[in-house]
């Protein structure tokens, strides 16, 4: 079995965090989307790609919970 460094470990654990975030970020991006396509049917490519474009947490809950609530794609969308 090969001898793995400090270093290393660190290195691998930092890229398995990373890519759990990537993940949780990902599913977060999809779950805002399908709730705005349930709700208003296809979602323009703009809006896609500004919520793609998101990469925090904390914002992201914030627009769930607005895409479950607000009454039109449009005002969703002025949120963005």
């Amino acid at each position: 079995m090969p001898h793995i460094t400090l270093f290393q470990e660190i290195g691998r654990q930092e890229g398995l965090q990373e890519g759990r975030q990537e993940a949780t970020l990902e599913t977060m991006h999809e779950a805002i989307l399908d709730v705005l396509d349930a709700r208003f049917g296809p979602v323009p490519e703009a809006v896609r790609q500004r919520v793609h474009a998101l990469d925090d947490e904390l914002t992201l809950k914030d627009l769930l919970r607005r895409a479950v609530r607000v009454p039109s794609l449009e005002e969703f969308r002025s949120t963005l």
